[in-house]
């Protein structure tokens, strides 16, 4: 039971080895997936560059093919017309070596023909491959600049969060030391305007104020009303002055 359990374990910990083997690769893929896709794109176009040019090759090949096939098919032709007159001549000897050559082409000439079709069929296939990978080809390119726009995309909004977080953060502590700037301020004001009012009332001109208007001694400061019976009198002083004269 003991080497069961023990078994059990190992089990347990090799499985947690390759889980944590397969989502670290995982990982890794994700992170350079847009690398990954770009260097799958290289080899594509490299495999199709290849491909055209076998498919180039081949065409050749069935054009040179295709004009021997047709020097063939004149010689033959001309073999016969001359294989007529021989036998228009009565030199059927002659004839008959033409008639051998001409089957000797003939044969060649549907061996050949059979191979040329047979290669054009696989030619044509082979053409067939290269436009539906020039397609899928020019599907991965398109996939490939919508995904780059949508990574810049993304990229530039997590540059946006973060500065937005960091700026709002620095807003909110820029006005929390404001706050406690203007706290800090209102408490030094109403400390210096309690002692102004501390020192006002300990002050001797304070005092003396205070006699003064209890009626203890004269005025310390000019009223209005003093400077009003001052103009008055003065007004007064000089109309008498000038009453004799008039007279």
């Amino acid at each position: 039971v003991f080497i069961n359990k023990e078994s059990a374990m190992f089990k347990q910990i090799v499985t947690i080895f390759r889980g944590r083997a397969a989502e670290a690769g995982e990982a890794v893929i994700d992170a350079n997936a847009m690398t990954i896709l770009n260097q799958q794109i290289r080899d594509c176009v490299a495999a199709i560059e290849s491909t055209k040019r076998t498919l180039a090759l081949a065409i050749a090949q069935e054009r040179q093919e295709q004009a021997r096939l047709e020097k063939i098919a004149a010689r033959i032709e001309g073999l016969e017309a001359r294989a007529a007159q021989a036998l228009d001549a009565g030199n059927e000897d002659l004839a008959m070596e033409a008639a051998e050559a001409i089957a000797s082409m003939e044969n060649e000439h549907a061996d050949a023909s059979e191979a040329l079709a047979r290669h054009a069929r696989e030619t044509e296939r082979l053409r067939g491959v290269v436009k539906q990978a020039q397609s899928r080809l020019t599907e991965l390119e398109r996939g490939r600049r919508t995904a780059k726009k949508n990574a810049a995309v993304l990229k530039l909004r997590d540059v946006q969060c973060g500065t937005d977080a960091s700026f709002h953060s620095t807003l909110r502590e820029a006005e929390a030391t404001l706050s406690r700037l203007k706290e800090r301020q209102g408490d030094l004001d109403a400390a210096a305007q309690a002692l102004d009012e501390l020192e006002a009332d300990n002050s001797p001109d304070t005092v003396e104020d205070k006699l003064a208007k209890a009626g203890f001694g004269p005025p310390t400061s000019t009223q209005a009303t003093d400077v009003l019976e001052r103009l008055k009198a003065s007004r007064a002083s000089a109309g008498g002055g000038n009453s004799p004269k008039a007279k």
